[in-house]
């Protein structure tokens, strides 16, 4: 897409100390400045942690019991963070983990909730690694990986069981994958509410027959970059008892008009806990083999597809060579810049930015990234950014639709689920 500019003034920003800072700090004041700042949570401290990992170990004495459940958990967490971000043909390039591997890389432990007694110890902890020693060691063993996080997507669960077919409430697909592992995607995802307007848009012809046109009218109904349409169908096994499930995922639209090109994956579960990889759900013995089982099964798995396709788009060299590309855009006041300030500090892949020249009414940044300039595009897309061509040269174009919230159960507004 090509934009037609109207003649601007350009100002460098050498010669226009007074008026910059006027647009960095506004009427508030440097205190605006400092919020935006504090942002809610650094897109990088995200991508390089991992959340929520239980522990439960049993030793001579609580203190030993608690030394081996930090080094458990910080060797889970690596292993889980190099799955989540690099390419799986480069996995095998990275060293085992070893105490000294993981001194290095993890910043810090933080304990959510635990419980002791003389001689056992089981907590919650959250593992955070240093983006930069990350790095490092992505670089000096020459594997690609990701530094992208997308979403939301919306997701729409849509679950057949014994001939009826249900899409929104609080069925047991929903149930599901709601309830997946959330905190260490990519990606992230939300519902529909149960609306009019929302199952007017979510049809049957959509479901039924998805294309990318039709995703991409249905992704910017709910101000969202993608559709996910995750269907599951449970069906009797007589032989075993148990029920087996098949599986369709469908993801658009993958480009960045949104009108040529969706993924389609489709596949088989069963409840035998005989296939079942562990890594795939935590599940108890008495879950094991029910319908609620092979559903978390296909969630998990769903939502693993779903980033595995954003990662193969978005893998950076193992080098990290920086770029760095000029561009325009409408900030002609503290609040224009405070929110595409804010905005590009989201993106994982843009290691610095600064303004150039301000102009009314488009001002100039310099924007250092890695990977390419269509890696570039993709990743602001997911910050609500677009970068289009001009005749002018590239221009930074705020998405001001509105941004949803993460992964959220749907609200009712009457009327079935079904």
């Amino acid at each position: 897409m090509r934009l037609g500019l109207s003649a601007v003034m350009m100002i460098p920003v050498l010669f226009a100390p007074v008026l910059f800072a006027l647009m960095v700090f506004g009427i508030g004041g440097p205190a605006q400045a400092q919020m935006q700042v504090q942002a809610d949570r650094d897109a990088s401290a995200r991508l390089f942690s991992v959340y929520g990992i239980d522990v439960d170990v049993e030793a001579a004495n609580a203190t030993e019991a608690r030394r081996q459940a930090l080094a458990n958990a910080q060797e889970r967490a690596w292993q889980s963070l190099i799955e989540k971000l690099v390419a799986d043909e480069s996995l095998g390039n990275l060293p085992p983990a070893s105490p000294p591997l993981l001194q290095s890389l993890v910043r810090s432990v933080d304990i959510r909730e635990e419980k002791f007694s003389s001689r056992r110890y089981m907590a919650v902890l959250d593992v955070l690694f240093s983006p930069d020693a990350v790095r490092d060691i992505f670089a000096r063993t020459d594997v690609a990986y990701t530094e992208s996080l997308g979403g939301p997507y919306l997701l729409v669960p849509v679950l057949y069981d014994r001939g009826v077919r249900m899409v929104f409430g609080d069925h047991p697909w929903q149930q599901a994958l709601a309830g997946a592992d959330l905190q260490n995607r990519l990606i992230a995802y939300r519902f529909a509410p149960d609306r009019i307007s929302s199952r007017a848009v979510l049809s049957d012809d959509l479901l039924t027959n998805p294309d990318p046109s039709k995703l991409a009218k249905a992704a910017r109904f709910f101000a969202v970059p993608r559709i996910v349409i995750a269907t599951a169908r449970l069906v009797p096994n007589y032989r075993t008892g148990q029920p087996d499930l098949h599986y369709d995922l469908v993801v658009g639209p993958l480009d960045d008009e949104g009108e040529s090109r969706m993924s389609h994956a489709e596949g088989s579960l069963s409840a035998f806990m005989e296939d079942f990889d562990p890594a795939e759900a935590a599940t108890s013995e008495t879950e094991a083999g029910t319908e609620a089982f092979v559903l978390k099964r296909a969630a998990n798995l769903i939502l693993r597809r779903s980033d595995a396709l954003w990662k193969e788009q978005t893998l950076l060299a193992a080098t990290g060579d920086q770029s760095v590309v000029s561009v325009m855009a409408p900030v002609d006041h503290a609040e224009a810049w405070l929110s595409i300030r804010q905005k590009l500090e989201s993106v994982g892949i843009v290691r610095s930015f600064e303004m150039t020249e301000i102009g009314l009414p488009l001002s100039r940044f310099a924007i250092s990234y890695v990977g390419t300039i269509d890696q570039l595009r993709l990743a602001l897309a997911q910050a609500r950014l677009q970068l289009l061509n001009s005749d002018q040269g590239l221009v930074l174009i705020t998405d001001t639709a509105d941004e949803g919230r993460e992964m959220r159960a749907p609200q009712s507004e009457g009327g079935s689920s079904r």
